[in-house]
């Protein structure tokens, strides 16, 4: 008999507020990827409500401080009123009253080494929201636990320089907010 045992790995994957766990049997010999963590304080920016739970449970099961805001006004001032280091924006980019890409200039005026992450499910919102080329990162949803995590860690250990950011985000010619 050459059976080998099974066993079963579950991913979370979010799409449109809905979670959804995927089984798949896998052979025991391989080991079990480990997932991204961190310690860094995330603001975490999106106004579905459901989304916004399920994906700071799992940015908090990272080890990650999340803060949350359901639209742009909120994330800034929640900005404005928190004093230690906000490591990354992640945020929707179709938000009520600004776009993601709004919020992300305004928040960088005022935090420039915050690193900017925007996550989408609609591949028109992104195609319209003219998101600026260079440092941009981008998840797209549905997304897994282990995605997730690993384009935050992966975003958060980058070690670019952050004025060709700035300079993307505020406009080429514009002068930097000081």
């Amino acid at each position: 008999m050459g059976g080998g045992v099974v066993t079963v790995e579950r991913t979370r994957c979010i799409y449109n507020g809905v979670v959804f766990e995927v089984k798949s049997e896998i052979p025991d010999e391989s080991v079990p990827q480990k997932i991204a963590s961190g310690s860094e304080t995330i603001l975490l920016v999106d106004d579905t409500a459901p989304l916004r739970a399920i994906t700071r449970e799992l940015l908090e099961g990272c080890g990650y401080t999340v803060l949350e805001a359901e639209d742009g006004e909120h994330a800034l001032q929640i900005s404005n009123h928190y004093q230690a280091e906000i490591s990354l924006l992640m945020t929707d980019l179709g938000l009520p009253k600004m776009s993601g890409v709004e919020l992300a200039k305004s928040l960088l005026e005022k935090r420039s080494t915050t690193r900017v992450l925007y996550v989408s499910g609609d591949a028109d919102e992104v195609m319209d929201s003219r998101v600026p080329e260079p440092g941009t990162a981008f998840l797209q949803k549905p997304f897994t636990q282990e995605a997730l995590a690993q384009k935050v860690r992966d975003l958060l250990d980058r070690t670019e320089d952050r004025s060709q950011v700035r300079e993307g985000l505020l406009g080429r010619g514009s002068e930097p907010a000081a």
